[in-house]
């Protein structure tokens, strides 16, 4: 999580630094542009229409030494040309071609063209100093949105790096078997849906957890008895007198582990159920003669309890295979544990269906 936050941290401030350098680069080109575009100052264009007018009037056989007279005064260069360097800005060559003198920068200098109403062009160079940029407010600037937008990104991504870092140590302690450990979803935002799926999910493993915890002491326990009988049974036959008694106990012995094989049968019909493998036939089928049935099944004929049957009609929608096994295991349930009596009840509304199985057996 520390590495997210000084990612999130470094990414936004360069960011900003590229967006900082890209102003000031559009800046220095604008800056530039606006330089390169200004109009002749007022004092030079005096100046100049002065040396035009002088030069237009003067014989052409007089244009080098007026020139350069004027040169040495005024501390200009200045020389006469035929035709235009082709490295001048297009506008130069515009200006010219209308007869008026131009003004433009090119390389740090100030360049004038003046046309002359006799034929050549006179080209007068100045010195320039194009205004620079200064770092140092831009400097300013910089660090004090550094500032500001690394304080923002912190103040941005401290409390969710927290809550991150949160839910790790909630995952970590899940997984070292603290199954009690849950995510407090503080916000509705994305993290917070994250805690509630994270809690949803350790709910489910701890559920999953704790059904297969209690089936595997139940199948303990259930187990428990018939393999008693079985090795009682086997036991009993190597002490059988007779041949009638020797079969009396192997028939005991194979109910015994019919018994047993049905409760494995169970245990692995729970275990699809539970993984959601077990394929369910939901159909419409009256509750009240598929208890009843069961119920006299479960009963046989040798057992001493009581069975007080209470049923009415009623129609229920659901899987009759899980159904018909789920009744019967409580109704087997309650025959074993009952002292003398059972009894089952069978009510329902237009919706739902209530089964009672109660028996006078402890607990």
């Amino acid at each position: 999580m520390r590495r997210l936050l000084i990612r999130t941290v470094v990414v936004v401030g360069a960011s900003v630094v590229l967006a900082l350098f890209l102003v000031f680069v559009i800046m220095k080109t604008t800056v530039e542009s606006q330089v390169a575009q200004r109009p002749m100052p007022d004092s030079i264009s005096a100046v100049v229409n002065h040396l035009k007018s002088e030069l237009e009037e003067a014989p052409s056989s007089e244009l080098s030494g007026r020139l350069d007279a004027w040169s040495e005064q005024m501390a200009m260069p200045a020389e006469l040309i035929e035709t235009m360097d082709p490295s001048f800005p297009r506008a130069a060559f515009d200006g010219v071609a209308l007869g008026e003198p131009v003004f433009f920068l090119q390389h740090d200098d100030a360049h004038i063209v003046v046309p002359l109403a006799n034929g050549p062009l006179v080209h007068l160079r100045l010195d320039f100093e194009r205004p620079e940029l200064e770092w140092g407010p831009f400097g300013l600037i910089l660090l004090t949105l550094l500032v500001l937008v690394g304080s923002a990104a912190l103040v941005l991504t401290v409390p969710d790096t927290l809550r991150l870092h949160e839910l790790e140590r909630v995952a970590t302690q899940l997984a070292a078997g603290g199954l009690e450990a849950r995510a407090v979803p503080r916000k509705p935002d994305a993290i917070g849906q994250v805690a509630v799926s994270f809690n949803a999910m350790a709910n489910r493993v701890q559920q999953l957890l704790d059904n297969h915890r209690h089936l595997v002491q139940a199948v303990a326990h259930e187990i428990r008895t018939p393999i008693s009988r079985v090795r009682f049974g086997l036991e009993m036959m190597e002490m059988a007198k007779d041949d009638v008694e020797l079969n009396r106990r192997r028939h005991d012995v194979k109910r015994d582990l019919d018994e047993l094989e049905e409760l494995v049968g169970e245990l692995l019909a729970f275990s699809r159920y539970d993984a959601g493998t077990a394929p369910l036939e939901h159909t419409y089928f009256a509750v009240e003669p598929t208890v009843r049935k069961l119920a006299l099944r479960a009963l046989g004929e040798d057992c001493p309890v009581e069975l007080v049957l209470e049923l009415s009609e009623c129609t229920l929608y659901a899987d009759h295979r899980s159904f018909h096994r789920a009744v019967r295991n409580v109704l087997l349930n309650a025959l074993r544990h009952a002292n003398q009596r059972v009894e089952v009840r069978v009510d329902g509304t237009e919706d739902t269906v209530f089964i009672d199985v109660i028996d006078d057996g402890p607990g």
